[in-house]
């Protein structure tokens, strides 16, 4: 129970700031006040606290100890962070240029003999945190408000991320009794295979839902971002897709997939139940032997080939979604004719109040991202199942007169489907908080924040950046060797400084010494004063990871990074209760660019982002700065649409009395119940329909 109770809890906290205790109010586990304050001692120094009504309730020192031990998971501290240096940072600052070189070097020999040497030192006596208040109250839950969570999580108006499928793991005891609506096809492959006593039937409705589900079937990536090796397929499993393919399924559905389709139907079959789904049977024989009618999509890429825009516009109105992916394309191929132009925005504002929110949101984001003299690369992300790939490409947007009449359309077809109501909105916390597009690819971690979020600064004299790794557990390449960096770039981003471990201190920055190796685990800090960073003119500062031993970031078992807010030198190195972000390192690619500090503004840049490597390169910041320079230009130019402007553009009305409102956007430590902006099911709801 403890174990099952921890992962409800660890999903609570960091979905809800709210706590479940199982049993309450009628003397669940053995009541022990002594332990239990030692517990509530401990969750504070993690930096949560209790409400009245949640401290009443909770009198079992089992439970209580569990919140400690989801508490701990979210910050990081239920592991020990070990440095290379522990009297960072004043080691570091004090130590000579020599004695930091002789000591690397040394420790890097280690890694040619094969015993790990780091130089031993006896730890000062750190003077106790000073002011460090438990700034995050914790409320009740109740079973039905899980049940209204994880109804949350199934019908999200995004593609889940690994976080939320581990989160509805961990609720399903929670999960509804009958089968929800899910628009969100990727999600709804998923979720038929998770649950398998519920009927999903209803919100299947083309021939690619029923290839995701068999994809989803075969554990393969439901995303269809990459192929999938099908397995065998019971009789009854053959039957159940064959019948879905033969309610739903049209010609043009299989020419999109079609490959996948000629490898699915030898696993199908379905010339042994062609009496009973003739349809079915029919077209996957055409698509086979090539007699399928040729598909919707071939029609119109025969048109764009030749340039017909008029054409293009007469086939796609009575196609909304295709024709708002397809809209930068025909603007394109206008070659700047401004009638032409006026033509495609006005016909796409027929139906714009048609197009889905997500792809909506993702218009407004192109229309209003900078042109190529401003930015000439851009940054974009393809899918790959949970994961994320970004690419570098040039920037082929050039500034347009229709521009502003384009996002003028999109938020028309944004306020037609205004279904919120009367909202209370507070502008100042919401204006900081991205629309969280592209929500597969997040990576977990203790609060959600959309790629793009610009996140007021931590208070405090200095901002800590952390990184936490363990080695794999067995195999030839079981070092694992991740680095952390600092990016130090002015606002013209033409001057740069490096942090990292090949230069470990400059005027304002310190790192903790590299680590080449953690077979107990390992940590490695950098401090940032952010006043004498710039006073030396830096404006910009980026966060990186590197496996310098070439791994994926997957695939180490434990490997996560954030920021902390210091005052001073009190307090240990890693003290849980001034994480402010933390995030775990799960991409597949072999870096990471977690976030960029922004030192006029005083802002964290959420950008969550694997920049890349070049080929052939090492896996470090030195050898990638131009790649990371390019991402840092994408984050800091790059225009996301933010929250408070999506809530106004879908609220029926945006009030000025809380009591008077339908829905209140607001910190729950304010305003009890009020939906924050990172309660990420609550969010991405808003992007359904």
């Amino acid at each position: 129970m403890s174990e099952e109770l921890w992962r409800i809890n660890t999903a609570t906290i960091r979905r809800r700031a709210a706590v479940f205790l199982p049993g309450w109010g009628a003397g669940a586990g053995v009541a022990d006040p002594a332990r239990v304050n030692a517990a509530l001692a401990a969750l504070r120094e993690l930096g949560y606290r209790l409400d009245d009504r949640a401290r009443e309730e909770l009198t079992s020192a089992d439970h209580a100890w569990v919140l400690v031990q989801a508490a701990a998971t979210l910050k990081g501290a239920d592991v020990t962070h070990r440095p290379f240096y522990p009297d960072f940072p004043e080691q570091v600052r004090e130590a000579s240029a020599f004695t930091l070189h002789l000591n690397a070097m040394l420790h890097y020999l280690g890694d040619v003999t094969g015993r790990r040497w780091v130089p031993r030192f006896i730890p000062r006596t750190r003077e106790p945190l000073t002011d460090a208040p438990a700034d995050t109250v914790l409320t009740l839950i109740r079973e039905h408000e899980l049940r209204d969570l994880v109804l949350g999580i199934m019908t999200q108006g995004q593609p889940f991320s690994q976080a939320d499928r581990a989160d509805i793991a961990a609720l399903r005891e929670f999960a509804p009794g009958t089968a929800p609506r899910v628009e969100v096809r990727e999600n709804l492959a998923w979720l038929a295979v998770a649950f398998p006593g519920l009927d999903f039937s209803a919100s299947i409705g083309t021939a690619t839902d029923v290839l995701r589900l068999a994809v989803a079937m075969s554990g393969g990536d439901v995303s269809l971002a990459t192929p999938t090796r099908f397995r065998t397929f019971t009789r009854r499993e053959r039957r159940r897709l064959l019948a879905l393919l033969e309610e739903h399924g049209r010609a043009e559905d299989l020419h999109r997939w079609e490959e996948r389709w000629k490898r699915l139907t030898r696993h199908l079959r379905p010339g042994d139940h062609a009496a009973r789904f003739p349809r079915a049977a029919a077209m996957l024989h055409g698509l086979s032997n090539g007699t399928l009618p040729r598909s919707f999509e071939s029609h119109l890429e025969e048109i764009l080939a030749r340039g017909d825009v008029p054409a293009a516009l007469n086939l796609l109105c009575d196609r909304p979604g295709v024709l708002a992916r397809r809209l930068a394309h025909l603007i394109r191929l206008c070659n700047e004719n401004a009638a032409l132009e006026v033509q495609v925005a006005t016909t796409f504002s027929w139906v714009a109040g048609q197009v889905s929110t997500p792809v909506l949101a993702q218009l407004w984001q192109y229309f209003a991202s900078p042109d190529a003299t401003v930015l000439p690369e851009r940054v974009v992300t393809i899918k790959a199942g949970t994961d994320q790939r970004s690419h570098i490409i040039p920037n082929r947007r050039n500034r347009r007169g229709v521009d502003q009449l384009l996002l003028e359309t999109i938020e028309d077809g944004l306020r037609a489907r205004a279904r919120l109501g009367r909202v209370w909105l507070n502008r100042d916390l919401f204006s900081q908080y991205a629309v969280p597009l592209g929500h597969r690819s997040a990576s977990p971690g203790l609060r959600s924040a959309g790629r793009g979020s610009r996140l007021r600064f931590p208070e405090g004299r200095v901002v800590r950046f952390f990184m936490h790794w363990r080695d794999l557990e067995q195999g030839a390449r079981k070092r694992v060797d991740l680095d952390l960096s600092a990016f130090c770039i002015t606002a013209d981003f033409r001057q740069t400084q490096e942090i990292a471990y090949y230069e470990l201190r400059a005027p304002g920055v310190t790192h903790s010494g590299d680590i080449t190796s953690a077979p107990q685990g390992a940590a490695e800090f950098i401090d940032l004063d952010p006043e004498t960073l710039r006073g030396r003119g830096w404006r910009y500062v980026v966060m990186t990871v590197h496996s310098f031993t070439g791994q994926s970031l997957a695939v180490v078992p434990e490997a996560w990074a954030g920021v902390m807010r210091r005052d001073g030198l009190t307090g240990e190195l890693f003290e849980p209760s001034t994480v402010d972000l933390r995030l775990d390192l799960t991409s597949t690619g072999r870096n990471a660019t977690p976030m960029v500090l922004d030192l006029e503004t005083r802002e964290v840049i959420w950008w969550d982002h694997n920049a890349g490597v070049t080929a052939g390169s090492l896996y470090n910041l030195d050898a990638n700065a131009t790649r990371t320079l390019i991402h840092l230009q994408h984050a800091v130019l790059s225009r996301p649409l933010t929250l408070d402007r999506l809530i106004t553009l879908l609220a029926e009305e945006v009030v000025d009395d809380r009591r008077s409102a339908d829905l209140v956007f607001d910190d729950p430590a304010v305003t009890r119940r009020a939906i924050a902006p990172w309660d990420s099911d609550r969010i991405l709801q808003l992007l359904t329909g």
